[in-house]
């Protein structure tokens, strides 16, 4: 049976499924970038931009910007869109088993939610530690001084938020398993007679 709010929650799943989609694209995009500028920017550092023989290098430090401190950047990137491939994909595969079955209120889609938020949780926190790892020894061996900031509570929080969800969809998917005549409650005649 489809309720109104069966429907709205399908259409919430059908939005989920399009962003996490969308992130999915964006990593890929992103990292795809970040790795080109690892192979471009050691070739066009030193092209000489100027009839006085200053470099695009040259350039990028007098506008304080240090070729280590992008490569830190690039470093973090890579590894920070890795992590949103895989959520974007791990999370959209979920969406789209849940819309393939109508309903958030079975046992087995109750455990992949609890599953996926998990591993929202996990990967979120490992991609953020080895972000700041990778990143501070790029930084070290090139001499650089960037200071970043990873922020990983989006997706922790994701993750926790789809743990509680889990909750309330399972108590649903119980009360959807019982037997009919142990979901009628008694009228009031029933009460009385006995």
């Amino acid at each position: 049976m489809e309720t109104k709010s069966l429907r709205a929650i399908q259409i919430l799943a059908k939005i989920a499924r399009i962003i996490f989609m969308i992130i999915f694209v964006a990593c890929i995009v992103g990292a795809a970038g970040c790795l080109i500028g690892f192979i471009v920017l050691p070739i066009v550092q030193n092209i000489v931009v100027d009839g006085n023989g200053k470099t695009v290098a040259d350039v990028m430090i007098e506008n304080r910007v240090l070729p280590a401190n992008v490569y830190g950047s690039m470093t973090a990137g890579i590894i920070g869109c890795g992590g949103g491939i895989a959520l974007g994909w791990i999370n959209q595969k979920f969406y789209q088993e849940e819309i393939a079955l109508g309903t958030p209120f079975e046992i087995g889609i109750v455990k992949k939610m609890r599953k996926v938020a998990i591993i929202n949780i996990v990967v979120s926190a490992s991609v953020s530690l080895l972000s700041v790892t990778a990143t501070s020894i790029v930084l070290f061996a090139l001499k650089g001084n960037m200071s970043g900031q990873w922020s990983i509570w989006g997706s922790i929080f994701y993750g926790v938020f789809l743990l509680i969800l889990s909750l309330f969809c399972e108590y649903g998917a119980a009360i959807k398993a019982q037997p009919a005549e142990e979901k009628a409650e008694p009228s009031e005649n029933e009460d009385k007679a006995e």
